[in-house]
């Protein structure tokens, strides 16, 4: 049975995960020089930034796991409104950027 530590950790650490995406992907586009550099760590930024979001989700999956022993059901409740809340507006600041940026 998943545990509510695993859902609580996995649910911030998504979070996390959504606004790295967010940043570099706006990030990128402002900055050539940054996304010729994801570019030649796999071949092509956006695979770069899938593997580097994996490594951002892990590495919070890790420390909020082990740091937060005993999450109840209403903060596991809190962090899925919180992550369903970030990826809508991170959705929106995208499509924003790339209106505004075209």
């Amino acid at each position: 049975m998943i545990s509510l530590r695993s859902i609580s950790s996995s649910a911030v650490a998504s979070i996390y995960s959504v606004w790295f995406v967010v940043i570099i992907t706006i990030w990128a586009e402002l900055t050539p020089g940054l996304k010729i550099f994801l570019a030649n760590i796999t071949g092509h930024h956006w695979v770069s930034k899938g593997v580097l979001m994996a490594v951002v989700y892990a590495v919070f999956f890790v420390v909020y796991s082990s740091t937060n022993k005993n999450p109840q059901n209403a903060d596991v409740q809190k962090y899925i409104r919180c992550l369903n809340w970030c990826a809508v507006a991170g959705a929106v600041v995208l499509t924003a950027f790339f209106i505004w940026h075209s």
